[in-house]
């Protein structure tokens, strides 16, 4: 059985996608930060090797809202791969190797 199909039949990818996220990395990464407070008061933030875009989601997510409480301009999540990624807002995707 390939990844994909695991994943499909997996619980926590089938709660991500009904949550609306990307994967189910945006789950584990919520549920760090809902332990250890990691995300609080971030301004921006960089993920690599970023595909699908969990985290991404999650940190543009915290951005976004601490941005608008203190009213300063946005300043977006940089998403890093080796793969194209799809768009998602708040996120700035660049398709590179970071080997190189």
């Amino acid at each position: 059985m390939g990844l994909a199909q695991r994943e499909r039949r997996d619980i926590w990818y089938k709660v991500a996608k009904s949550l609306g996220y990307r994967s189910r990395s945006a789950l584990k990464l919520l549920h760090i930060h809902q332990k250890l407070k990691i995300l609080d008061g971030i301004a921006s933030a960089v993920d690599l090797c970023a595909s699908p875009g969990g985290f991404s989601q999650v940190l543009a997510e915290y951005v976004k809202s601490l941005n608008q409480l203190s009213n300063s301009s946005y300043v977006p999540v940089l998403g890093i791969d080796i793969q194209p990624i799809h768009d998602l807002d708040g996120v700035e995707f660049w398709v590179r190797d970071i080997t190189d």
